[in-house]
This record gives C-alpha cells, sequence and structure tokens, in this order.
C-alpha cells in the first residue's frame, strides 16, 4: 500500500526460487496443522500477508517503536495464525 511496486511477480511461473522455497515453509506448516486440504493455499496466502505487512509496516516505521511491542503483535499474529489454521 505504501510501497514501491514490486520488482517480481508472486505465484507466477517466473517467481524467483528463494521466494517459492519461504512460501513453501509457510504453506507445510500450515498444512501439517490438520487443517483441510482445501485451505491450506489461502491460509497460506494469509499467514504471509499479515506477517508480510507487519515486517513493511515496522521497517517504514509505520508502528509504534519497541521491542515490547514489535513481540505482542507477534504474539497476536501468532494467536490469530493458530485459529485461522484450526481444523473446522
Amino acid at each position: 500500500m505504501f510501497v514501491a511496486p514490486p520488482v517480481i511477480a508472486f505465484a507466477e511461473g517466473d517467481t524467483p526460487m528463494p521466494a517459492q522455497a519461504a512460501f513453501e515453509i509457510f504453506a507445510t506448516a500450515v498444512a501439517e496443522s490438520g487443517l483441510e486440504p482445501s485451505r491450506v493455499d489461502t491460509a497460506t496466502e494469509v499467514v504471509w500477508a499479515s506477517l508480510h505487512g507487519l515486517v513493511m509496516l515496522s521497517i517504514t516505521k509505520r508502528l509504534r517503536p519497541g521491542k515490547p511491542l514489535r513481540r505482542a503483535r507477534l504474539e497476536e499474529l501468532a494467536a490469530a495464525i493458530v485459529a485461522i489454521t484450526r481444523p473446522a
């Protein structure tokens, strides 16, 4: 939203291997949560996007500073990930 257009496309045939590998790590973790297989790809994208958003907003100083706040945000994100990957 506040960053320059991406240099690489994601989820396309020319996605660089490091980006594919990183996404696959998340996808494996989400799949191993026991989530029904038809939800794994979408849940993984939500996890990826959420973490990316936190990182980008932190890097660009658009969130309140401080290590305790960073930790609290990550704990909230982890709780949300557990909730969305809980089998229905």
